[in-house]
């Protein structure tokens, strides 16, 4: 598995979001940018990418930016590879048809493998990146 530059980019950044006093106020592209040490052009893109997924939310007007969506600990790291890379960027193959022959023993364990992983993704939240006493169970 291999993540884009933006996944790396959105988590920056969404962990910005995630520790301020409040997550839910609007924050300027910029300030998000600046403290995700990501291009600005490059971050505008990425968080349209999280507002069409309903990870973050746009604020037009006098208090425009973008602030969370939803509660820290309901944003998955899988939630943001989904919304970045899309569900090919989760496995690289699919399971096998046929279980019963010992040639795809490999693809087997390899599939039950990359599942181990996306249920760890989905596990790890923005609340529990931030909160490390808060580790996710195995």
């Amino acid at each position: 598995m291999e993540l884009a530059k933006s996944c790396d980019y959105a988590v920056r950044g969404l962990l910005y979001l995630a520790q301020r006093p409040d997550p839910f106020e609007p924050v300027l592209l910029r300030d998000v940018a600046r403290e995700a040490r990501a291009p600005e052009a490059f971050m505008s893109k990425v968080f349209q990418g999280l507002r069409a997924c309903h990870i973050v939310r746009s604020h037009r007007g006098r208090a425009r930016g973008y602030s969370l969506a939803r509660p820290a600990s309901e944003i998955s790291l899988y939630d943001v590879i989904l919304a970045m890379q899309g569900q090919a960027a989760l496995s690289s193959m699919a399971p096998p048809a046929d279980h019963e022959h010992a040639e795809h023993a490999f693809q087997r364990a390899w599939w039950r493998i990359e599942q181990q992983i996306v249920e760890s993704l989905k596990r790890h939240t923005l609340e529990t990146l931030l909160s490390p006493a808060a580790e996710p169970s195995a």
